[in-house]
């Protein structure tokens, strides 16, 4: 695992998005693994980019999604599947076949039998990853072991506390979601964890310290990983080594 420091958030995503240029560059039908969120939008805005100006053909591209609001469906606007339709998928030539999506308001059981039976068969290319404030990825909340496959997890108040901006109010937060597990998470042949905020300050200075794969902060599960890279601006980074 390297930390990669950079100048400002725009910086960030476009270490990030590079990473992923690469792979697909290497590998059209690479297998892309998608997280949402704020910190996420500047990495797709450069892949559009790079779409729109440049040709970049995602015709050939799969991705998949690390987690889902349990009940929300894919139409809902709070929906991780409304936000990749809206940010990326709508954006690029990427097929819809290709992309592989958890209905949230599905059969719960259904839903993960066939999003485990996925995971087994098929091996990610490159990940991205946001950071919780408590040091959660995708919705693996800390611990007191490692889950290895997908579940519907409980999230925590903190988490609810953190997403409840994206909605009217904290009641409408959801209180369950499917997510991706820790198995399939370290079996990406790249990981890309892009981090900015002073709310991610103690979760980047703990990773830094931390030197073993511990659950209490399920981050640092990349220590386990080949190739794992976190980008942070110098802000984030100045703020960690100064809490």
């Amino acid at each position: 695992m390297k930390f990669i420091v950079t100048e400002n958030f725009s910086e960030s995503s476009r270490v990030a998005a590079r990473m992923f240029l690469k792979v697909i560059d290497k590998n059209p039908g690479a297998l892309l693994g998608c997280a949402t969120g704020e910190s996420t939008l500047g990495i797709y805005g450069e892949l559009v980019k790079e779409h729109v100006e440049k040709g970049l053909d995602f015709s050939r591209t799969r991705t998949v999604n690390l987690d889902e609001y349990q009940g929300l469906d894919r139409a809902h606007p709070r929906s991780f599947s409304f936000f990749m339709e809206k940010n990326f998928f709508s954006q690029v030539n990427i097929q819809s076949a290709n992309c592989y999506l958890i209905n949230g308001a599905g059969d719960g059981e259904e839903e993960l039998a066939a999003f485990n039976s996925f995971l087994e068969r098929n091996t990610i290319d490159a990940l991205m990853l946001g950071l919780g404030s408590n040091g959660h990825i995708g919705f693996n909340e800390p611990d007191d072991v490692f889950v290895p496959h997908a579940r519907l997890v409980q999230l925590s108040d903190e988490t609810r506390n953190a997403n409840s901006r994206f909605f009217d109010n904290k009641d409408e937060t959801p209180r369950y979601a499917f997510t991706m597990g820790m198995k399939d998470i370290v079996k990406a042949r790249k990981i890309i964890l892009i981090a900015s905020g002073k709310s991610k300050a103690w979760a980047v200075k703990t990773l830094r310290g931390c030197h073993n794969a511990d659950p209490h902060l399920p981050c640092s599960i990349l220590r386990l990983c080949s190739d794992a890279a976190v980008i942070v601006d110098k802000e984030l980074y100045n703020m960690a080594a100064e809490s």
